[in-house]
């Protein structure tokens, strides 16, 4: 019979943070939301046109606008 406390299993070492992927995707995710951000009134324009619904009315506006 064995110790107890030696059968217990040992705490890892926490991960080390690796600078490798943050200095690949952070680029990547800034470039595309720029990329994005560009375009905001055309995908707005874009919802309201699938939705059915017109600019020159108070909800077409409206849902433009949010969808912003």
């Amino acid at each position: 019979m064995g110790n107890p406390l030696n059968d217990m299993p040992q705490p890892s070492s926490p991960p080390v943070p690796r600078l490798l992927p943050w200095l690949i995707d952070l680029p990547v995710a800034a470039i595309l939301w720029v990329l994005l951000y560009r375009q905001l009134t055309a995908i707005a324009d874009l919802g309201i046109a699938l939705l059915g619904l017109s600019r020159t009315t108070r909800l077409g506006e409206a849902v433009h606008f949010f969808t912003l």
